[in-house]
């Protein structure tokens, strides 16, 4: 059976908005008063609402434009319209009130010697002078207070970056720290050769680069912003430090002490690190195997611990005794929380990149691009490697991090195979340097979120961005050909690379 909405005409949307906005403005013929105007707002809003002609923000924008129109309630941009005026009120007061000031005096002169002009032009010059005094004082502390604006934008944009680049090289840490992680874990899953990568080799290896990165880019961004160019970040003072610290713990203290709630949060996200790192860690044996027979194809994941403490999170009660009045105790976690706050979407983009990279798999595209790359067999490994890092480094510039690397990831490892080099020598770089991107909002979340958040120019982030992608780059490239090849091996082969794709 066809869905209603299936049986309407195209048209039905803009005859039920202009229904909407036609059949309640009775309501204005028979009142006329401000409250019939706000009352015929509330019913075009209601009807939209219910009919969902149009989104359900954007209904809720209606009043905006609306009740100032109707002139039911004035808007906010008129408020400081209002304070702008006042300002000039006040300015204009004060200047009139210097002239009848200066008038005064220059009278009670000319009072004081009204036959003597020597006198009168006395009193002119030094009104002049004083005035000329003053407008110098004025334009010194605009001056001044215009640099300090520039200061103090400065130093915002430099916090604002350093999140930025905290955020993308810290998300290289661990194997869930980003969306081209979980594409490069999940590709070695399916094939059932993680040839040495887990939790605790992925941490040994990228930790250390997170840390050179951070540094770097502290480093970097202390020359762009202090050193660089004629709006810089100057040297703390005592007096700043004091103001910071004072902010800093008035804000620690208006955290309050740690709740139940927040120290069950803390203790499962503890043990479950543990559980990651310890699962198969492959210098000891790992928890996992107590749980999986030899010859066994089910296997115990990462993904099994992280269900486990979500579970948990729903079965342990927030407080100690339920608070008066209240049914039932509160849990750690609940449903409601979990269907308003977890990222949908991103989930959504992850499945679909894993999707996107099986299918090229499958169809034979990645195995195509793969050996058109052939054609750099040639090239030493170390320059393949840097090239690899470009590229990927490159295209999530302009591109969803996840959707790069799950199309990027599947052609490396069939470009590894045919040219008989281990394919983590390829594979971990690239999924690296696809969250080494930090130049445009479009390269990860968190760009864009510190460029909207922060109102810096584009122009801003590429230039501090461009430096910071090119020193993750060498970071990586050193890691890989030093410890890279203590962590895994890359001098021995897998054994399944005799086959033509993985």
């Amino acid at each position: 059976m066809m869905c209603p909405k299936v049986l309407l005409p195209r048209w039905w949307r803009g005859a039920t908005i202009l229904l909407a906005m036609i059949v309640p403005s009775i309501i204005l013929f028979y009142a006329k008063s401000q409250s019939a105007r706000c009352g015929f707002v509330m019913v075009v809003m209601a009807v939209m609402w219910v009919t969902e002609v149009i989104p359900l923000p954007v209904t809720a924008l209606i009043p905006v434009f609306a009740f100032p129109l109707m002139g039911v309630l004035s808007t906010d941009i008129l408020r400081e319209m209002d304070v702008i005026k006042a300002n000039e009120d006040s300015h204009h007061v004060g200047f009139t009130n210097h002239a009848e000031e200066t008038g005064h005096i220059a009278k009670n002169r000319e009072e004081t010697s009204e036959e003597s002009e020597i006198g009168q032009v006395e009193v002119l010059e030094a009104t002049a002078a004083r005035t000329r005094k003053e407008d110098a004082r004025t334009e010194a502390e605009r001056r001044k207070l215009e640099a300090v604006k520039m200061e103090c934008l400065s130093l915002k944009q430099m916090l604002f970056l350093s999140v930025a680049f905290s955020a993308n090289t810290g998300g290289t840490g661990s194997p869930l720290g980003c969306g081209p992680n979980i594409v490069l874990m999940g590709l070695l899953d399916s094939f059932d050769n993680s040839m040495g990568l887990n939790f605790a080799t992925w941490m040994m290896f990228n930790v250390p680069g997170v840390i050179m990165c951070a540094l770097l880019g502290w480093l970097w961004l202390q020359i762009l912003f202090m050193c660089c160019g004629k709006n810089r970040v100057q040297r703390s003072t005592p007096e700043k430090e004091h103001a910071l610290r004072k902010f800093i713990e008035g804000h620690y203290r208006a955290l309050g002490p740690v709740s139940r709630k927040e120290a069950v949060v803390v203790t499962s996200f503890l043990i479950l690190v543990m559980l990651w790192v310890f699962r198969d860690p492959g210098f000891i044996p790992g928890w996992a195997t107590y749980y999986t027979t030899p010859g066994d194809s089910v296997y115990v994941k990462a993904a099994t611990p992280v269900m486990l403490m979500v579970f948990l999170l729903f079965c342990i009660p927030a407080e100690s005794k339920p608070a008066p009045g209240a049914k039932q105790v509160e849990r750690c976690m609940n449903w409601e929380a979990v269907h308003k706050k977890v990222p949908w979407g991103i989930v959504i983009l992850l499945g679909g990149g894993l999707v996107l990279a099986e299918g090229a798999k499958h169809s034979g595209l990645s195995i195509y691009f793969s050996q058109q790359l052939t054609r750099l067999k040639d090239l030493p490994k170390e320059a393949l490697v840097v090239l690899v890092c470009l590229m990927a480094g490159g295209m999530t510039e302009f591109a969803s991090n996840t959707a790069t690397a799950s199309i990027l990831l599947p052609m490396l490892a069939n470009l590894a195979l045919a040219i008989q080099v281990h394919p983590l020598y390829l594979l971990i770089p690239a999924t690296a340097c696809c969250a080494y991107a930090f130049m445009l909002p479009v390269a990860t979340p968190g760009n864009a979120i510190v460029l909207s958040a922060s109102g810096m120019r584009t122009s801003v982030m590429i230039r501090a961005g461009i430096v910071m992608n090119i020193v993750c780059i060498i970071v990586t490239v050193f890691l890989i050909n030093t410890l890279g090849y203590a962590i895994f091996d890359l001098n021995t082969i897998p054994t399944f690379s005799n086959s033509t794709t993985l």
